[in-house]
C-alpha cells in the first residue's frame, strides 16, 4: 500500500506539471498567491487568472527604483537612497533589501519585448501564445524552481531534505504578459551598472578594497577574499575562487595574495599614473576615437534601415491591394509577400544592430567624459581614491581591473588605455608562514 501510495502521488505529480507546462505553452499565467508587484490579476468570470494588467500606483515604485539604479550604479547605494527618500518596499514599509532590488533590475515581466525578440522565443520553446506584431510585451518565465524532496530521515523527526534548483533558460516556457511601460534604454542602463557587481566585502574591521575587480589569469575566476589566524594574528588574502571551490582539477593557481601587499601595490600605481594629467587626458582621448572607428566602420546608419523598412513596408501593402484587385492569385501573394518578409527581417536585424552600436557609442561618450573629468579634477585625495573604504567606487569609475598570475605578477589595465605589469613580493601558499612584506615594487 505504501508503495502503491508513492506511486500514485507520482502520477498526480507528473499530470500536473504536464498540465501547468501545457497551459504556459498557451501563453495563460499558471495560478499563484500574488502577481508580480507593478501588474494585478485579471480574471474572467469564472474567477480564473487569465492575465496581468498594469498597477499604475506600484509600477510607478518599479520604475523609481530601477531609475534610481541607474542613476547611482550599484545596489546598495540605490537601497539607502530610496529608504532616504522614504518610497515605499513591496511588502510594506521603507526597508528595501538588495535581493528585492536586483531582482526587479533583472525581471523580464518589466522589459519591453519586440515581436521580432519574442517571437523566436516562444517558437524555440514550442509556444503557441497569441502576440501582435506590432505589440510589445513582458516575459514571465515557468517553471521557476526544480525541488527535490529526500527520504525521511529518522534523526531529524522524519522530516525530508529539501533541495530548490534554478531550471536553465532552455527548460523555460516564456508566458507573455502586458507591457509595464518601462523604457527598455532605461532597464538596460540599471542592468549595465550593475552587471559586474559584486559584494563589497567587510568582515570586521577589514575592508577588501579590490573585491571583484581581480581575476584568476589561469582561468578568468575573479578572486574570492580570505582570512586565516595563525598565533593570535589574523592574515587577509585574495585566491582563486574557482580553485577555492573546486581544486586543481579546474585551475591550477592554488596561490594567495596579501591583501594589503596587493591592494598597496595597485593604489601606488595608479596614484604614480595620474600624475601626468594632459598625457592621460590624450590617451583617453585617443582611446575613444579608435573605440568610435571600430563601432562607425560598418557603412549604412539606423536611419538608412528605417527607411528601407517603410520602403518594404509600402511594397507589401501594394501586393495586397493588387491582391484585393484581383491582379494576384494566392500563390502570387504568398511568394511575394514571402520575398517581402525574408528582406524586412534581414534589415530589421541590421537595424538592431545599428541600434545597439549607437548605444555603445554613447556609453563610450559617457566614460570618457567621466574619465577627463576625473582627470581635470587631479586632487585624487579630494576625489577619495585614497581613503580605503572609498577606493573601490574610484577604481570603477576609471574601468579599473586585474588579472593576477601565479608567479605572482599582476596585469593592470583601466579605461584609459593604460597597462601595468605589477610584481608585487612573494607571494604565500596556504599553510606555508607569512612573513611581513616591504613597499612592493612596480614596473611599467
Amino acid at each position: 500500500m505504501d508503495e502503491f501510495a508513492d506511486y500514485f502521488r507520482e502520477q498526480v505529480k507528473q499530470n500536473t506539471t504536464a498540465g501547468r507546462m501545457q497551459k504556459a505553452r498557451e501563453g495563460k499565467l499558471i495560478g499563484s498567491h500574488t502577481p508580480i508587484f507593478g501588474f494585478r490579476f485579471v480574471r474572467d468570470a469564472h474567477g480564473v487568472i487569465v492575465g496581468y494588467e498594469v498597477d499604475e500606483a506600484s509600477m510607478n515604485v518599479v520604475r523609481t527604483v530601477i531609475a534610481t539604479v541607474a542613476e547611482i550604479g550599484t545596489v546598495n547605494g540605490a537601497r539607502k537612497a530610496l529608504q532616504r527618500g522614504n518610497v515605499p518596499a513591496p511588502r510594506g514599509g521603507f526597508r528595501w533589501t538588495i535581493t528585492t532590488i536586483r531582482r526587479m533590475v533583472w525581471n523580464d515581466a518589466y522589459y519591453p519585448h519586440a515581436y521580432s525578440e519574442l517571437k523566436p522565443m516562444l517558437d524555440a520553446a514550442g509556444s503557441t501564445a497569441p502576440i501582435n506584431e506590432g505589440g510589445e510585451y513582458g516575459v514571465v518565465w515557468y517553471p521557476k524552481l526544480k525541488t527535490t524532496k529526500g527520504d525521511p530521515d529518522p534523526a531529524r523527526g522524519y522530516k525530508r531534505s529539501r533541495k530548490d534548483e534554478a531550471y536553465s533558460r532552455e527548460e523555460q516556457v516564456p508566458i507573455p504578459v502586458v507591457a509595464s511601460g518601462i523604457p527598455a534604454e532605461l532597464i538596460d542602463a540599471a542592468r549595465d551598472a550593475i552587471r559586474e557587481n559584486v559584494a563589497f566585502r567587510n568582515t570586521g574591521t577589514r575592508t577588501y578594497e579590490l573585491a571583484s575587480l581581480v581575476r584568476c589569469a589561469d582561468c578568468g575566476y575573479r578572486l574570492a577574499t580570505n582570512r586565516k589566524t595563525e598565533n593570535g594574528k589574523t592574515y587577509h588574502y585574495y585566491r582563486c575562487s574557482n580553485h577555492q571551490r573546486h581544486g586543481s582539477r579546474v585551475c591550477a593557481m592554488n596561490k594567495s595574495y596579501p591583501a594589503d601587499v596587493l591592494e598597496r601595490t595597485v593604489l601606488d600605481a595608479v596614484l604614480d599614473a595620474v600624475k601626468d594629467r594632459r598625457a592621460l587626458i590624450r590617451k583617453a582621448e585617443e582611446r575613444f576615437e579608435r573605440e568610435r572607428r571600430d563601432l562607425m566602420r560598418v557603412g549604412a546608419d539606423v536611419a538608412t534601415w528605417a527607411r528601407r523598412l517603410e520602403g518594404l513596408e509600402r511594397e507589401r501593402m501594394g501586393h495586397l491591394r493588387q491582391s484585393a484587385r484581383g491582379r494576384l492569385n494566392d500563390d502570387q501573394l504568398d511568394a511575394l509577400l514571402l520575398e517581402v518578409d525574408r528582406e524586412k527581417d534581414y534589415v530589421e536585424r541590421q537595424r538592431d544592430e545599428h541600434e545597439d552600436r549607437a548605444r555603445k557609442l554613447a556609453e563610450l561618450e559617457k566614460a570618457r567624459d567621466t574619465s577627463i573629468r576625473l582627470i581635470k579634477s587631479g586632487a585624487w585625495n579630494e576625489l577619495g581614491i585614497t581613503a580605503p573604504d572609498a577606493r573601490r567606487e574610484r577604481y570603477r569609475e576609471i574601468g579599473l581591473a586585474a588579472n593576477a598570475d601565479a608567479d605572482g605578477t599582476v596585469r593592470l589595465s583601466w579605461g584609459l588605455g593604460e597597462e601595468a605589469m605589477l610584481r608585487t613580493n612573494q607571494h604565500t601558499r596556504r599553510g606555508k608562514s607569512r612573513a611581513r612584506f616591504p613597499r612592493s615594487r612596480y614596473s611599467w
